[in-house]
């Protein structure tokens, strides 16, 4: 599969209607929350109102991760998204920052059951194993 940055052409949300912005959030689902996808997923997220329920699918759409590994996979992958969308907290939209602000709030709550599961998880391995 091509990445992001070979496949795309120009996206032009600044008439987009929710069909639109559906289709286009569809399409970048494919592409595992690609750094790349951030720019267009939030020329997507200025359009939308407030407490849209795409912005759901805008969180979908970024979340995507493909393959982790490790007991910690997840963690770490939360993490990396986390730092891309804090980029956003200071951009000049609106939507854009709290859509940002809310997300990284979220990422962080994301890590920290992430952190307490995989940790568990770890402890109860070495439990049954006898691994100390």
């Amino acid at each position: 599969m091509p990445t992001f940055a070979e496949s795309s052409v120009p996206v032009d949300t600044s008439q987009g209607d929710e069909q639109d912005f559906k289709f286009i959030l569809k399409t970048l689902s494919a592409y595992e929350g690609a750094e790349q996808l951030y720019p267009v997923v939030m020329e997507v997220v200025d359009r939308l109102e407030p407490g849209d329920k795409l912005l759901n699918r805008v969180s979908d759409v970024l979340g995507q991760s493909g393959v982790v590994s490790g007991e910690f996979g997840f963690v770490e992958a939360h993490a990396r998204r986390r730092e891309l969308i804090e980029r956003y907290r200071d951009d000049p939209r609106p939507r854009v920052q709290a859509y940002a602000r809310d997300r990284a709030r979220d990422l962080a709550q994301h890590m920290a059951w992430e952190q307490r599961r995989a940790a568990r998880d770890v402890a109860q391995r070495r439990r049954d194993w006898n691994e100390e």
